[in-house]
């Protein structure tokens, strides 16, 4: 999708500002222009909400299936492995990463 002159014009003004100038520019291009930038994002949550909720089934099968082994006298160990990683990865999911400031 090609900008327009006018868009591009405008897209080169705001890029020759500072960081501060930027944020106060685009937020009032914004304010002029409220469906210029989507904000819904439905799709995306329904998605991360589907992975999640997969992922949290997945654990609790995990646990069940390793209480059952449990209680009769096999080894379970291998199956504690499947929740554990499940519960750190959705918790990696919201950690801060150490690269952002």
């Amino acid at each position: 999708m090609e900008l327009s002159s006018e868009a591009r014009s405008l897209v080169d003004q705001i890029d020759q500002l500072s960081a501060t100038e930027k944020k106060t520019a685009v937020k009032e291009v914004q304010r002029a222009n409220p469906d210029l930038f989507p904000t819904g994002d439905a799709h995306r949550t329904k998605i991360w909400m589907t992975l999640l909720i997969g992922l949290m089934s997945l654990a609790g099968v995990a646990i069940v299936a390793t209480v059952i082994m449990g209680l009769e006298g096999e080894d379970m160990s291998g199956l504690l492995a499947i929740p554990s990683a499940v519960v750190a990865g959705v918790i990696g999911l919201f950690a801060k990463s150490p690269t952002s400031g």
